[in-house]
């Protein structure tokens, strides 16, 4: 079975070389700045020094070019040289560290991509959340509004063009709903928050049990995909936002960190911010820095003790969340044994955030995402020549205190998710031999 990278990448018609060999370079990126997944890939586009056109989709656009080729009208979309079309921010990131492996963002020591894989997660499927509430429920939303306006319709008048993006606005507004960004989480999620940019300003602030200065990157001297992932949400909707960008005054280290993650070359909306600039990193953490002493991924497969709040909030508050999802895939499959696809929601479930309880929807895709982390256990765990590095996987969850929640989440469905494009919707579908334990499959 391939790998869960690897499988259902979705895609727009056969082209008569193998997916596996499609180049980026050259490609154009359809998003817009305020979307935090299109930021999320034009930051690993960028790093991989991947030549590429930046596209600000009008409404037209949206509707004539990426709704036909991907089925529906999203951010981020990407067109390849070749003509065939890339959505998903995780699949298209996977595709990009396969086919162009220099400057690699997936660390080498298997702690390392655990605890990476886990902070992708936890940013990509947790963190809209965040995203949401302070977009919509803050000061930002009317700046929103012009945003979208400004975007989809960049000829018509700043009133006119607002008014027309209201309704893209309104459907937006409602994911707060479904992630739970309402009443009585809110005061829990802005709790989350601030201790979410606390953490990494101190473990950005502060050197490697190794030694050394600040950490320029979450693992070291170069991003891993967690960078590319939590930047995304807490710079495009957090910092970029304006009512919001104060929550960074106290944290010097992470909007520096942001710079260094940067993708875009410009920001019509705010010229004065900064933006891609290879001298935003000091020479002596720069990938191409002479001496490469930084430029790497911390030695001994070292995920920092700085980082260990982050992943203690994720297992107390968003793994217990991940079960609900993967239980009522379970459950969905076991009384529907002949269902060739799983529904895409399940209902509202409680949840915690901050310490405050609130009620969000349990997700199918969520289920999915949540495959990559057990992956790379598992992976270790069933092949006895890398028993070593388990070992070394083991003592990092035990330092967390959270060896066993990582491993009682066994889902007894596997899904795979359909590549096909266009599709209006994402497409998961129970794998067969579903009936399996989990770790069977590896």
């Amino acid at each position: 079975m391939p790998h869960p990278n690897q499988a259902g990448l979705a895609f727009k018609r056969a082209v008569p070389t193998s997916i596996d060999r499609a180049s980026y370079a050259g490609c154009r990126l359809y998003g817009w700045m305020a979307s935090p997944y299109t930021a999320k890939v034009r930051s690993m586009l960028s790093y991989k020094r991947l030549p590429f056109t930046d596209v600000v989709p009008s409404a037209m656009q949206l509707r004539l070019a990426v709704k036909p080729a991907v089925g529906r009208v999203i951010m981020p979309a990407v067109r390849l040289g070749d003509g065939s079309w890339r959505q998903d921010s995780a699949l298209i990131c996977d595709e990009v560290e396969r086919n162009h492996p220099d400057r690699p963002t997936r660390p080498p020591g298997a702690t390392q991509r655990l605890a990476a894989s886990l902070l992708e997660l936890h940013a990509d499927e947790w963190l809209p959340m965040v995203a949401l509430h302070y977009r919509w429920n803050t000061g930002n939303a009317d700046w929103a509004v012009s945003e979208f306006g400004r975007c989809a319709f960049p000829m018509l008048p700043s009133l006119i063009a607002s008014r027309l993006a209201q309704p893209v606005a309104d459907r937006m507004r409602a994911l707060c709903r479904v992630h739970g960004a309402v009443s009585p989480a809110l005061a829990g999620i802005e709790s989350f928050t601030e201790r979410l940019i606390g953490t990494l300003e101190r473990h950005l602030a502060a050197g490697s049990a190794a030694g050394g200065g600040p950490q320029p990157y979450l693992l070291g001297g170069v991003p891993c995909r967690a960078d590319f992932a939590l930047y995304g949400p807490l710079w495009a909707h957090l910092y970029r936002d304006p009512h919001s960008r104060a929550m960074f005054d106290g944290a010097p280290h992470v909007v520096r960190w942001f710079e260094r993650l940067h993708g875009h070359a410009a920001d019509a909306a705010f010229p004065q911010l900064a933006a891609r600039n290879a001298a935003a990193a000091p020479a002596s953490t720069s990938p191409d820095s002479a001496s490469g002493s930084a430029a790497r991924f911390l030695p001994d497969d070292e995920v920092p003790e700085t980082l260990d709040p982050l992943f203690r909030a994720l297992f107390d508050e968003q793994w217990p969340f991940l079960q609900l999802a993967c239980a009522a895939v379970d459950e969905h499959a076991a009384a529907h044994p002949d269902a060739a696809r799983t529904p895409r929601a399940f209902g509202y479930a409680p949840f915690v955030a901050g310490g405050v309880a609130g009620e969000r929807r349990l997700l199918a895709y969520s289920a999915w995402r949540a495959q990559r982390p057990l992956d790379e256990y598992w992976g270790l765990a069933l092949a006895p020549s890398r028993e070593l590095e388990l070992r070394r996987v083991d003592a990092w969850l035990a330092r967390l205190g959270v060896r066993d929640a990582f491993r009682a989440l066994q889902p007894a469905v596997r899904l795979e998710r359909d590549g096909e494009l266009p599709q209006p919707f994402d497409v998961l579908r129970p794998r067969d031999g579903r009936r399996l334990p989990f770790n069977a499959w590896h």
